[in-house]
């Protein structure tokens, strides 16, 4: 049977990994976004075994390794996990994809732990993360070896955990801030009131949206860190009390599409005809058909998809920043 106009097997396999990525993207959690990319590595390398190792705080050994195709009794039978040595601290010290046909037969192999299982054929390449290596993916024993595409796919892969990874550990640095200022308000003097507590900065005034704390808590300290004013609410119920007291200008509404009661597009018609002008950017970890469904072309809404970086959340934030009305 002849293939489809234009569906080679190549453009098969990256139709795929266009699928996968944009499912593995969706999930706003880390630990569901690691095992995805386990298996998706897996899946479309056809390897038996696949791996990710992120390094500890100092990059100076794994912190932990995360497996997939290694089930529950392998796992325990295994004496000690991999530290990072031997060929997997090649991937560290000299960063580039590496393909092994034997793997017992390298030079660098430092050899498996009693009970790990037998891996011959191996591929791993770095995980960097704004060009500095924090981790590697490996996957290992594929009948007749890894190629040039296996390995295309493998660099792709750790993109996105590179992503998850940066992810990860701006939330966690992010909680350690928001912590630290708790403290700090727990012996400052006692804020004024809402409606005199922030007209705004230089740089511009938001109202966020998000019933998560620990999200809530870190978007408001990246923003906060770049000058903004942020007023922050849990639920549209809440955020719409902020929009109707708030006595100064709100430049921007960032409302994650799901919350509890009034969801965000919801929100997003009431407080643009409560303050008009006022841009609106949705948070979601849907694709932008199935927002649209939810009714957020009423919001005239721009949409940023989770899970994202800080990066790309100022990016964002600038750009509709600007647009406001001065």
């Amino acid at each position: 049977m002849m293939e489809p106009f234009g569906e080679t097997p190549r453009a098969l396999r990256l139709r795929r990994l266009l699928e996968i990525a944009r499912d593995v993207l969706s999930n706003p959690e880390p630990e569901s976004i690691y095992n995805r990319i386990l298996e998706a590595a897996r899946e479309l390398t056809g390897a038996r075994y696949a791996a990710l190792g992120v390094l500890n705080e100092q990059r100076t050994g794994l912190e932990r390794l995360r497996t997939a195709g290694v089930d529950g009794a392998a796992h325990e039978a295994i004496s000690e996990l991999p530290r990072g040595r031997g060929v997997l601290g090649l991937l560290v010290s000299e960063p580039r994809p590496l393909r092994i046909d034997e793997l017992s037969g390298h030079e660098a192999s430092y050899g498996f732990p009693p009970g790990h299982p037998v891996m011959r054929s191996f591929l791993g390449v770095p995980v960097r993360v704004r060009g500095e290596i924090w981790g590697n993916l490996y996957v290992a024993e594929k009948d007749g070896g890894f190629d040039d595409w296996d390995e295309e796919v493998a660099v792709v892969v750790a993109d996105w955990a590179a992503t998850t990874i940066e992810m990860e550990r701006s939330r966690r640095n992010a909680g350690r801030r928001w912590r630290d200022r708790e403290r700090e308000r727990e012996v400052a003097p006692a804020p004024e009131p809402a409606g005199a507590a922030a007209k705004g900065t230089a740089r511009g005034t938001l109202l966020l949206v998000e019933d998560e704390p620990a999200l809530q808590a870190l978007i408001a300290t990246v923003l906060e860190e770049q000058g903004y004013t942020v007023l922050s609410a849990g639920n549209g119920l809440d955020a719409i009390e902020i929009g109707e007291r708030h006595d100064g200008k709100i430049d921007l509404l960032l409302t994650d599409v799901v919350l509890p009661g009034l969801s965000g597009p919801e929100l997003a018609g009431r407080l643009v005809a409560l303050r008009p002008g006022l841009e609106v950017l949705h948070m979601s970890g849907y694709n932008d058909s199935r927002l649209l469904r939810r009714g957020a072309e009423h919001a005239n809404a721009n949409l940023l998809v989770k899970p994202f970086t800080p990066d790309q959340l100022i990016a964002r934030v600038r750009v509709l920043m600007a647009q406001a009305p001065r």
